[in-house]
């Protein structure tokens, strides 16, 4: 049954993981190591890195056995979730549904950090991510070849202050967190492995060119230029071409539960015409 459904290949599914975990977060990099520190920003990435890998792990597994229970090719999280629940202790089997919904809910609200599994967008992904590569081979150029801001630089902070490590960990986790992962079979390995590298070299290097006073975005503290700012220019093409890989899951989750509440006797063309509204409304949310 696996054979007949359409799926990623493991290079398809590696695009989509990097698409998804290598965006405008790396950007914010070098401001998160100035408030943890050098050393501590470094240490907390790998961590970061490793703890979401593993999540990650936990939940393609979870997913697996979850479909091997119910003797299915694939299930959906909401639907994994409901068979875990019924596979638990039987206090839990009620909640079966309710665990679901809360389930479909967290998609939704998380929409711009999930990857869909659909694979005529993979030229899209692929695309975006050489896109941010070739930005980021710029911006690297910059911290690496050019010297940094004109302002006063305050000694590096190798170590960083309690106070300022939930703003590092929540740049951290809002980069790295991509949960659109199809199986593991070496994927999340070398995936992870090279976003977790490139985190942490933009982090120190945007740190050490910067000093504790980066902005928001290591784009703000290059200097102006036509090359500085096609490096904005790529990253804007990225998000827009790759736009709809993100909001493909909340548009199908959100449209699960709208289109039970049409008309049965709704034509085809007025059941698109709904999808198409719902979809703008996600646009205009988003």
């Amino acid at each position: 049954m696996v054979s007949e459904c359409i799926a990623c290949s493991n290079l398809e599914t590696l695009i989509h993981l990097v698409k998804c975990s290598l965006g405008t977060g790396i950007l914010a990099m070098p401001q998160a190591y100035a408030r943890a520190g050098m050393v501590t920003g470094v240490v907390g990435t790998v961590v970061a890195g490793v703890i979401v890998t593993h999540c990650l792990y936990v939940l393609v597994r979870m997913q697996y056995f979850a479909c091997k229970r119910r003797r299915v090719p694939l299930l959906s999280y909401p639907d994994a979730m409901a068979e875990s629940m019924r596979a638990g202790p039987p206090c839990l089997h009620g909640s079966a549904r309710l665990a679901a919904s809360t389930v479909d809910l967290f998609l939704v609200v998380y929409q711009l950090g999930i990857c869909c599994v659909y694979i005529l967008l993979a030229p899209f992904s692929a695309l975006a991510n050489a896109l941010i590569l070739l930005g980021l081979a710029i911006i690297v150029y910059y911290l690496v070849g050019t010297t940094g801001p004109a302002r006063p630089h305050e000694p590096m902070n190798l170590w960083g202050t309690p106070i300022t490590f939930p703003l590092f960990f929540g740049t951290i986790l809002f980069a790295l967190t991509a949960v659109g992962v199809v199986t593991p079979c070496g994927v999340l390995n070398v995936g992870m492995s090279l976003i977790v590298v490139l985190y942490v070299a933009i982090g120190a290097l945007g740190y050490s060119y910067c000093g504790a006073t980066c902005s928001d975005s290591i784009t703000l503290d290059l200097p102006p230029g036509p090359l500085a700012t096609s490096v904005i220019v790529m990253f804007v093409v990225a998000i827009f071409i790759s736009y709809v890989l993100h909001c493909f899951v909340p548009v199908e989750v959100v449209w699960s539960y709208v289109s039970p509440r049409l008309a049965p006797d709704s034509s085809p063309g007025k059941l698109r015409c709904a999808k198409t509204a719902l979809r703008v409304c996600l646009c205009l949310l988003t």
